[in-house]
């Protein structure tokens, strides 16, 4: 999940939610740039060009969003990391959310006194792998539906 994980790759959900537009628009501002009559021309006709799409353009920024999720539900058997904290004991996978820094989720699957601490051992544990990879799709799956939920009132 710390490497370049190619399935939580999106396009039109960096533009969305990075600002990248405004960024670009403001590219003069911000460099000291002079406005000359034709780059305020062209900066003009980009916005009468581009406000219009906008809608659309975070339309598919939430359906990247959901397709990713869908994605990343599929990929539970490789993206599985056990992590412990305290004495609690943590299933997490990639799981893209743009509102989200972190690109994972996780879920409590148990305690330490019951699995013990070695990492190694509870990966080799076929019970205990069981449990988290079905909690993790639940808690996807959760996720995802209320997204899908989301997006169709919004398309409505």
């Amino acid at each position: 999940m710390g490497r370049d994980n190619k399935i939580i790759k999106s396009v039109f959900s960096g533009i969305v939610e990075g600002n990248e537009i405004e960024k670009f628009k403001k590219t003069d501002e911000t460099q000291g740039i002079n406005v000359t009559p034709e780059l305020k021309e062209m900066l003009d006709l980009y916005g009468v060009i581009l406000y219009p799409l906008m809608d659309r353009i975070k339309d598919l920024a939430k359906l990247e969003e959901l397709i990713i999720q869908l994605r990343s539900r599929e990929c539970i058997d490789e993206e599985i990391k056990i992590t412990i904290q305290r004495e609690y004991i943590y299933a997490r996978s990639t799981f893209f959310r743009n509102d989200r820094d972190t690109k994972d989720i996780r879920a409590i699957i148990g305690k330490t006194e019951i699995y013990g601490t070695d990492v190694d051992v509870i990966l080799r544990n076929d019970e205990f792998m069981k449990k988290a990879k079905s909690a993790l799709y639940d808690v996807m799956t959760g996720e995802i539906e209320k997204n899908i939920q989301k997006f169709k009132l919004q398309e409505a």
